[in-house]
C-alpha cells in the first residue's frame, strides 16, 4: 500500500488514497504508522475517500489512533495530494466532506487556502483556575480550542500546562490548547498542546483560528492576522462572513507499507 508524507508548517501526515476502500484496521494503523520511533512518524493519519456531493471525503485519525472531527492544516494537505498527486480534476477549488461540514479549498503550488466551514461562539473561560491569564477564551472551530495568553511563551512547559488544560473538567470531550503571545499588532506567536496527538505540535490549522477570534475580539485586532508557529507562519483572513485558512504545505517523501489486511 502507497502513502505519502506531507508537511503543513510542520503539522505532519501520512496520506493514502482510500478511493477503492481497503478493509483494514485504521485506528491501529494509525497508532503504529504514526509512531516517531517504530513508524514513519507523523501527527495524522488522513485517508482520501470517495464522496457522492463532494470532489472526495478527509477522514482523519489522531496519531492516538482517535478518529478527528477537523484538522485545518490536515485539510491543506489533502487538497494538495488531491491536486497534485491523485490528479483529481481542478477547476478553481476543491469541495470536500470532513466528519460533520463540507470545506471548499483553493490552490496555488504550495499556498494552499481554505474556507473553514465550523466557527462556534467564542467565550470567555471563568473557572478561578483562568483569572491569572490576561485573556482566556473558548471556541470550537471544528474541534473545541482553548486560548490562553501568556508573558513567556519560549520558556513555557507546552507539555505540563497543555496535558493539564487538555483534560479539565470544564471541557467535556477535551480540548487542544493554544498559547499565545502578541508581537505587534496583527501579529500572534502561537505553541499549540493537540488532543489525540497528546503533545505539542509544530502548527495547528482549527487552533490558530482559534486564537484568531480570540486576539479579534480581545485586542481588536482587524483581519488579516498573522500566526508565527514553530513550523512556519499561517494566516486567517476574514471575508464576506467566511473565514480562510492561509498557508503552505510540502509533499516529503513516499512509500510503500507492508499490511495484512483483516478477514
Amino acid at each position: 500500500m502507497k502513502f505519502w508524507k506531507y508537511s503543513s508548517t510542520g503539522n505532519d501526515f501520512i496520506l493514502i488514497d482510500n478511493r477503492l476502500p481497503k478493509n483494514l484496521n485504521w485506528p491501529e494503523m494509525a497508532r503504529s504508522c504514526c509512531h516517531r520511533r517504530f513508524g514513519i512518524g507523523a501527527d495524522g493519519l488522513i485517508l482520501l475517500e470517495s464522496s457522492q456531493k463532494a470532489d472526495f471525503r478527509m477522514v482523519i485519525y489522531n496519531a492516538d489512533g482517535s478518529e478527528a472531527e477537523m484538522c485545518g492544516n490536515g485539510t491543506r494537505a489533502i487538497a494538495h495530494f488531491a491536486r497534485f498527486v491523485l490528479k483529481i480534476p481542478y477547476t478553481q477549488k476543491y469541495q470536500f466532506q470532513t466528519q460533520n461540514s463540507v470545506y471548499q479549498a483553493w490552490i496555488e503550488d504550495n499556498l494552499v487556502t481554505v474556507q473553514m466551514s465550523e466557527v462556534g461562539e467564542l467565550s470567555r473561560l471563568t473557572h478561578s483556575d483562568f483569572h491569572h491569564y490576561p485573556v482566556a477564551g473558548f471556541v470550537d472551530t471544528g474541534v473545541p480550542h482553548c486560548v490562553l495568553e501568556v508573558s513567556e511563551i519560549e520558556e513555557l512547559d507546552v507539555q505540563k500546562w497543555g496535558n493539564y488544560f487538555r483534560y479539565h473538567e470544564i471541557f467535556s470531550s477535551g480540548a487542544n490548547v493554544n498559547f499565545i503571545k502578541p508581537l505587534k499588532e496583527g501579529v500572534l506567536e502561537v505553541r499549540t498542546y493537540e488532543r489525540g496527538v497528546e503533545a505539542e505540535t509544530y502548527s495547528c490549522g482549527t487552533g490558530v483560528l482559534a486564537c484568531a477570534l480570540v486576539a479579534h475580539q480581545s485586542y481588536q485586532w482587524k483581519y488579516p492576522i498573522s500566526l508565527e508557529t514553530r513550523g512556519g507562519e499561517l494566516q486567517i483572513e476574514y471575508r464576506e462572513e467566511d473565514y480562510f485558512l492561509k498557508g503552505p504545505t510540502h509533499l516529503i517523501f513516499s512509500g510503500e507499507l507492508k499490511v495484512e489486511t483483516e478477514n
